[in-house]
């Protein structure tokens, strides 16, 4: 697909006849045609492959481009031949009677999206789903981020439950939702020197802008990747949760315990493990030397965890 003026063009500038300044064009339909005349270069005319290569061209948002086109034609200074669009040059002024008015409409934002969209049927109840992500918030977010409240704003949760929703991720599936999210803003180099707090990332009440929809989109897809997951692991308490929980081992308390090396962090292992009668599989112990982990439950009989992230 080709736009083709009726008349002479130049591939270096676009000549503009005095006839369309004349033909009292609405401002859209004016503009439109001056840009659709500088595609026109010719011999040299590059072919488009459809109407949306032509609005990305022209930094048109497509259906901006559909209505003031259509106006065009209406107006018979746009006529499809075969498979070009061809251009015609006023030869008289438009009544102002027959113009065709140009509506003016509001683009549509991720927000009124979502507000068009149905409710939820949730499985759990506004008041534990609150508080496991304030747990979950808190446990995992970036050291320089503030801890949220367990009175959280309810401005801020309205944002949270719409990004959810979004996301297609229900209230039982949280803690992994906010997860995610605290990772990607760890491996981030930018996000992770802020000191933000939850609305910061999620936003506030249900006016979002499209640009806080995209960077949770990306925050929680980013902290779902394997370098986000290493990137993110620090080596406290909750890292070592999250990480049990994600190899698919039932842990959910976490023993700390202060060596002086590796081999002390064995041994006190294995002596806990012989005096045990029943293995309790929903404990781990970490052992620290200096501040740094250097032993764990399982590193030395579960494959999977014998390697920090």
């Amino acid at each position: 697909m080709r736009v083709v003026r009726l008349d002479s063009a130049s591939e270096s500038f676009t000549r503009v006849p005095n006839a369309v300044f004349a033909a009292n064009l609405s401002p859209a339909m004016e503009r439109a045609w001056i840009r659709l005349a500088s595609l026109d270069h010719g011999e040299y005319s590059r072919s488009y492959r459809n109407i949306e290569t032509i609005a990305e061209t022209l930094g048109y948002n497509r259906s901006a481009l559909f209505r003031v086109m259509k106006d065009l034609k209406e107006a018979g200074l746009l006529i499809k031949r075969d498979d070009d669009l061809h251009l015609v040059v006023p030869s008289e002024p438009i009544s102002k009677k027959t113009l065709p008015k140009v509506a003016e409409k509001k683009e549509q934002t991720i927000a009124d999206e979502m507000k068009a969209e149905p409710r939820r049927v949730n499985q759990v109840n506004e008041k534990e789903a609150k508080a496991v992500f304030v747990k979950t918030w808190n446990s995992f977010k970036p050291e320089s981020y503030v801890e949220e409240r367990s009175a959280m704003n309810p401005a801020t949760w309205i944002a949270v439950e719409i990004q959810a929703k979004r996301l297609k991720i229900g209230r039982e599936c949280y803690e992994d939702f906010v997860k995610a999210i605290c990772r990607g803003l760890k491996a981030d180099t930018w996000w992770s020197s802020k000191t933000f707090k939850v609305s910061n990332i999620f936003g506030y009440s249900a006016e979002i802008e499209d640009k806080k929809f995209q960077s949770v989109e990306k925050l929680y897809k980013q902290g779902q990747t394997k370098e986000a997951k290493s990137a993110a692991f620090a080596g406290k308490e909750a890292d070592f949760l999250d990480w049990y929980t994600a190899k698919g081992f039932p842990v959910q308390n976490i023993e700390v315990h202060e060596v002086s090396d590796w081999n002390e962090g064995q041994e006190k292992e294995q002596a806990i493990l012989r005096k045990s009668e029943k293995v309790d599989r929903t404990t781990a112990r970490v052992y620290y030397a200096d501040g740094k982990p250097v032993f764990w439950s399982g590193k030395m009989n579960q494959k999977a965890l014998y390697y920090l992230p």
